[in-house]
């Protein structure tokens, strides 16, 4: 799927955010994608990743969640399930406007409350043995760098989205 991890995170339908909607900041998203049912974890990571309820400040927050995606060192896990992208990884200045209110040091801290619940990590690391969410987890537990840190655990409820979507909840 094009846009893979974006499309995830965002889960929203084509004809909601996608390329033919008005939103300055869209992206394209697969026309066969449906959005997942998000169960209550899922839902409690959603709420810190993109909290606002209008699409528009989703996009831009999700522009911000890309930026840290894109890092080198978490570049091949955001490519994982597939490297097309539509979106451009130089020009940042959509998510600088400022209108995201975007603060690592808020949604860190909170996506971090919410991995200390042994539930919830037991449920978010669930996934296909073959994923890398274990090596994922090794970057949240031993790396020094919050914004690793936060791309890991964005990316590994990326990667409970796309178990659930597929139907391995």
């Amino acid at each position: 799927m094009i846009n893979h991890m974006r499309t995830l995170l965002l889960n929203k339908h084509y004809t909601e955010a996608g390329i033919k909607t008005d939103y300055p900041h869209a992206e394209y998203i697969e026309h066969d994608f449906s959005p997942i049912i998000l169960t209550t974890n899922l839902l409690n990571c959603s709420a810190i990743l993109t909290p606002d309820n209008t699409v528009d400040k989703q996009l831009i927050r999700v522009a911000n969640l890309m930026r840290i995606l894109h890092t080198k060192e978490l570049e091949p896990y955001t490519f994982y399930f597939d490297y097309r992208i539509t979106y451009s990884l130089t020009d940042y200045s959509l998510a600088d406007t400022g209108y995201d209110n975007f603060d690592i040091n808020y949604i860190y801290p909170a996506m971090e409350l919410l991995w200390l619940n042994s539930n919830i990590k037991k449920y978010l690391l669930t996934t296909p043995i073959t994923w890398p969410t274990s090596a994922l987890n090794t970057i949240v537990i031993e790396s020094n760098d919050i914004n690793l840190k936060l791309g890991a655990l964005i990316l590994i409820y990326c990667f409970k989205c796309e178990s659930v979507r597929i139907g391995n909840g």
